[in-house]
């Protein structure tokens, strides 16, 4: 630190030498100082660039989950919100008369004479595929009535909407669970250091039950015997099985009484 080169020149004496280690100082900050603060600029920059790519792809999976949310709803709920069935609605297509069709056609007549390569070329393009028209016409016959409403669809066409409204729901539940997924490590030590602290509210609550179901924990001071009995399940089974050896006993008297006036008869 107090040497010039590779120790060809250094300072003897002590102000040389704090003169020395100050300039050395000095270039040292001057070259890391600037390198610190474009290193944490960046890492600030790169930081906030992941989180708007987090929530470019959160902002249009939520917006798909309250639009279909939107439409199911409505289709659960019938007619009354009409826009939501216009997607599914039919307007009345013009069918074109078979015979206007084949009249507007020119007949190919072929007589018997050579022709040329572009002459044959020609005729192959004037020439009209039966098939092919008789496919098209098909075509527009297909839909002759408007579908303007929902009294117009078969039961099984509204069955097979809700279906896939329920589908695209639930998938675009999943892809909005998958865009919520953090990306930062920080923000992955936070979600699952909620979670464990969750499930273990969770457990307590369950232990809480099971021991309070049967009995193993003491009740609470403030209620009375009674009560403190009926708390747990196993007095619960108990209280049910007295009830049913009563039950039992005078079943059993009233059968010993039948016998007896049967006798006495």
């Amino acid at each position: 630190m107090t040497t010039i080169g590779f120790g060809d020149l250094y300072p003897t004496t002590y102000v040389a030498k704090m003169i020395t280690t100050t300039i050395c100082l000095l270039g040292v900050a001057f070259w890391c100082l600037p390198t610190g603060i474009i290193g944490s600029g960046l890492a600030i920059k790169v930081q906030e660039q992941k989180r708007d790519e987090a929530l470019s792809r959160l902002v249009p999976a939520a917006a798909t989950v309250i639009r279909n949310w939107w439409r199911l709803r409505c289709v659960r709920h019938g007619d009354r919100f009409v826009a939501t069935w216009k997607i599914y609605t039919i307007i009345q297509r013009r069918v074109h008369d078979l015979s206007s069709t084949m009249h507007s056609k020119p007949s190919l007549t072929i007589a018997s004479a050579s022709y040329t390569p572009s002459e044959m070329k020609s005729l192959r393009l004037n020439f009209t595929n039966p098939t092919t028209t008789t496919t098209t016409v098909k075509s527009n016959h297909i839909r002759r009535k408007s579908v303007t409403s929902i009294d117009d669809l078969p039961k099984r066409y509204i069955t097979a909407i809700k279906i896939i409204r329920i589908l695209k729901y639930s998938i675009a539940c999943k892809k909005f669970q998958q865009a919520k997924r953090p990306i930062d490590i920080k923000d992955v030590v936070k979600e699952n250091t909620q979670m464990n602290n969750r499930l273990s509210i969770m457990l307590n609550d369950v232990q809480r039950r099971l021991d309070l179901v049967l009995g193993t924990t003491k009740p609470a001071s403030y209620l009375s015997d009674e009560q403190k009995r009926q708390l747990s399940l196993s007095a619960r089974i108990e209280k049910v099985e007295q009830v049913a050896n009563r039950f039992e006993t005078k079943l059993n008297y009233l059968e010993q009484l039948a016998l007896t006036l049967v006798k006495n008869t």
